[in-house]
């Protein structure tokens, strides 16, 4: 990403504001996804499948209907990539959406239709099964095929 910054500053002559242009650079993560065939291993950084949610945690729910699974991000995998950043080194993060009505505001009509949990002890997960009111809906689409996350540190501009 720097390489690209320094090339387009010098293609488009712009040398007086390399450092306000480097300044606005941020530590990112990048994340890159593989389709796998079978359920990645309890407790791993995905997208789709099912959550591996801990006992305590029930499958979130809007006042319409239980919301579908998105990702989880094991936080040990990212703070191991990004030690220097301030977040949670150990739990998990979890993201959850409405898909049946796939509303693009946050909230319609009051109903919140998403939802980020953040849990800290990984020792109780379990895989949770999907939701009986998902199951049972016509609307809803298939769970999202499960896919392994990968990571890797770089630095971003905004834009």
């Amino acid at each position: 990403m720097l390489a690209i910054l320094l090339n387009a500053i010098e293609r488009y002559g712009l040398p007086h504001w390399k450092d306000a242009f480097l300044g606005l650079e941020k530590p990112s993560l990048r994340i890159a996804t593989h389709l796998v065939a079978e359920e990645p291993t309890l407790g791993s950084s995905k997208i789709g499948g099912l959550p591996d949610l801990p006992l305590q945690i029930s499958w979130p729910k809007n006042t319409q209907r239980s919301l579908s699974f998105i990702a989880q991000l094991n936080m040990r995998d990212i703070h191991h990539q990004m030690p220097t950043i301030a977040m949670p080194e150990t739990g998990m993060l979890y993201f959850f959406y409405e898909t049946v009505d796939l509303p693009y505001e946050h909230e319609s009509n009051g109903v919140k239709n998403w939802q980020v949990l953040y849990h800290t002890n990984t020792d109780t997960i379990r895989r949770s099964p999907v939701s009986a009111d998902l199951i049972n809906d016509p609307d809803y689409f298939s769970l999202l095929d499960p896919a392994i996350v990968t990571s890797a540190p770089e630095r971003a501009s905004p834009g």
